[in-house]
């Protein structure tokens, strides 16, 4: 039997082609392919088996040449023009191969990433395989690693293409193509006489793009709106009880901040008629810190970002070529459990040579370990993609070596994390006092941490024992040290962060896990928002957000005036469904997951969708002057 494989990268084919048993490869027409070729065998079969790869999407969607005049073709007829799948320019050598060797094959095994991109990449290289050979068997290699015995197993039990979700992402294709198109021809065109600043200005449009822009403008809207408010609020302290030595003791009111200065007074005055404060109850309970869930691709993005001083979609492109380099699993995945199949204590005993968390990951597996912290289970989460497991280490990597700086920054993160997931959770005591300072109630809590656990290897999380609370009794009468009614002002929201912006687009299901990242970096690349840093308020270049030179926690995103004058404006059409708000791309990735699910077909989805932003469209130009007057207002 000849079998030829096709994978998403050349990397990925090459590590593919060594696990099978590669000896040899031969050059092709793209430079940056080649084919390998193996003797295996497939199912106790010998066979021939011949790897390549594509270089990500072979295939282009998008309308006919004679629609590429902007001036000349009416925009309301891109909503029912027939679109175009063709092979990409850049693809047509690579195609020609993937023609040339599936001639002579009998079964083509798919190697693409196995997520609904993959899928889709997956159906295109099947479609132009039987372009030469129509009677080829096509089948699917499911993998979420290039660890050699995970290769060989993926190898033998080969199974289908998922055509639901290649639809899937066919429709959104279709859909983002067609609303991108004819909103940004709209919108530059129209908004190039409005403004002198707009006349050469691509004004783009994305689905995805503005309702992201629209969490910017809606926090930005919040700080910039914001009337800071008088509040009082009293302050008491206790000194410790039995004559001990001890600075006093801060409680805090129970009500926390009064805004009506004259009832705090009040309140305050008949406090002062009580020399001593009354303890109401005192307990102590045992608390813990939680360990992580396995890590999944918004986490990595949220939680690295804010530690290793990295953009999201740095971050993920690190991952990305960490995973090619065999060292992580697939960095793409909205699973947080383990699967039972999975040897993590053999993934743990991995690192117990690295010279900082070498000695942690030993102790974990010691059979003589009889402390708080040894292996275990990791917790599970709610998700399950049912194609990748959780972001992890499947390959040791003790020293840094050819790997860059940024490189070996996630991926200790990544073993850190994995490490603190098999782990036990951090374990403190707590200690709360409630005391009556005559009618009014005030408490204080104190932490002992116990056994830090997990925290000895997740340097990320920070948990602190505090000062200890002495032992008290209820009715004990406590001496006061000094008391005050203190004035103070509501502060106002803080700009988003890139971390909050993308729990807001998860929580809100814009773009998908691996999206998130390009739809932020589009709307700074357009100019629509920007970065400063929160301490200095210094405006960070584009350049410098992507060497990662200022760590990410601390740099704020602000919108550009345009940037608020296109979302103000749309805001101000008030249109059923806005187009900067999360609701409509909500309901385009509600469907598109009943088309994976076999509930609805893409034709139906499609047209139903594209009806929808039709409408929104139609009414964009009759309420065109309120985009106008918005950008006339806070452009010129």
């Amino acid at each position: 039997m000849r079998i030829l494989g096709v994978a998403e990268k050349p990397s990925i084919a090459k590590a593919i082609a060594q696990a099978l048993g590669s000896t040899r490869s031969r050059e092709t027409k793209e430079k940056y392919i080649r084919n390998y070729d193996a003797m295996s065998f497939y199912k106790g079969r010998s066979s021939s088996v011949t790897v390549t790869s594509v270089l990500g999407h072979l295939y282009d969607t998008d309308f006919p040449e004679n629609t590429r005049d902007w001036q000349s073709v009416p925009l309301e007829s891109l909503w029912r023009t027939a679109l175009v799948e063709k092979v990409n320019d850049k693809m047509k050598k690579i195609a020609d191969n993937i023609r040339t060797e599936s001639k002579n094959a009998d079964m083509l095994m798919i190697w693409t990433d196995c997520d609904r991109e993959g899928e889709y990449i997956g159906s295109c290289i099947a479609e132009c395989a039987r372009n030469a050979n129509p009677s080829i068997l096509v089948t699917r290699a499911h993998f979420s690693n290039i660890e050699p015995s995970h290769i060989r197993d993926a190898f033998q039990k080969a199974g289908q293409l998922d055509t639901r979700a290649a639809q899937a992402v066919a429709a959104r294709r279709e859909i983002d193509l067609r609303v991108g198109a004819i909103f940004t021809r709209y919108l530059t065109l129209q908004l190039r006489n409005v403004c002198q600043v707009l006349n050469e200005r691509l004004i783009s449009f994305g689905t995805c793009q503005f309702p992201t822009l629209g969490f910017v403008v809606d926090r930005y809207n919040r700080v910039k709106s914001f009337v800071p408010e008088p509040h009082w609020s009293i302050r008491l302290s206790i000194k410790p009880p039995n004559g001990s030595n001890s600075k006093s003791l801060p409680f805090r009111w129970s009500r926390g901040v009064l805004y009506d200065k004259f009832i705090a007074t009040t309140i305050y005055e008949r406090c002062l008629l009580n020399s001593e404060a009354i303890v109401k109850s005192f307990s102590h309970s045992p608390t813990e810190k939680l360990r992580p869930l396995p890590l999944t691709t918004v986490e990595l993005q949220k939680t690295a970002s804010k530690y290793l001083g990295l953009n999201s979609k740095r971050i993920l492109q690190l991952a990305e070529e960490l995973y090619n380099k065999g060292l992580i699993s697939y960095p793409r995945t909205e699973t947080d459990q383990f699967d039972s199949e999975i040897d993590l204590k053999k993934l743990v005993m991995m690192h117990k040579e690295h010279s900082e968390y070498g000695r942690y990951a030993s102790m974990l597996l010691d059979p003589n370990n009889k402390g708080p912290n040894r292996y275990l289970k990791p917790r599970k989460g709610l998700r399950n993609d049912h194609a990748h497991p959780p972001i992890h280490p499947i390959r040791a990597c003790n020293v840094q070596g050819d790997l860059s700086n940024d490189h070996y920054k996630v991926y200790k993160y990544v073993t850190r994390h994995f490490l603190a997931c098999c782990s036990h959770n951090a374990v403190g005591a707590r200690r709360r006092v409630i005391v009556n300072w005559g009618e009014e109630q005030f408490s204080k809590t104190s932490l002992a941490v116990i056994h830090r656990n997990y925290l000895d290897v997740y340097i990320y999380d920070q948990w602190q024992s505090t000062e200890d609370l002495p032992e008290l009794t209820a009715g004990q009468h406590l001496e006061i040290s000094s008391t005050s009614l203190n004035e103070g002002k509501s502060a106002p929201p803080s700009y988003l962060t890139e971390p909050e912006l993308i729990a807001l687009m998860d929580a809100n299901q814009i773009g998908t896990d691996a999206t998130m990242a390009e739809h932020i970096d589009t709307i700074i690349k357009r100019e629509y928002i920007f970065m400063k840093d929160k301490k200095t308020d210094r405006q960070i270049s584009y350049s410098e957000r992507s060497r990662g030179t200022s760590r990410q926690g601390t740099i704020e995103l602000v919108p550009s005036a345009l940037g608020k004058a296109l979302i103000d404006g749309y805001d101000n059409m008030n249109l059923e469904k806005s187009l900067t708000k999360p609701l409509l791309r909500k309901e385009l990735e509600v469907s598109l997951k009943e088309i994976c699910d076999g509930k609805k077909l893409k034709t139906e989805v499609t047209a139903q969708v594209l009806r929808m932003y039709e409408d929104m469209f139609n009414k964009t130009k009759e309420n065109f002057s309120q985009l106008k007057d918005a950008c006339q207002s806070l452009l010129n």
